[in-house]
């Protein structure tokens, strides 16, 4: 797996974790 790809799902997971949060 490219470092790229890993970064964009890390950071796609981490948005959605923030979103998540402040939607609560």
């Amino acid at each position: 797996v490219c470092p790229r790809d890993v970064m964009i799902t890390f950071g796609n997971e981490i948005l959605e974790a923030t979103m998540s949060r402040r939607s609560r």
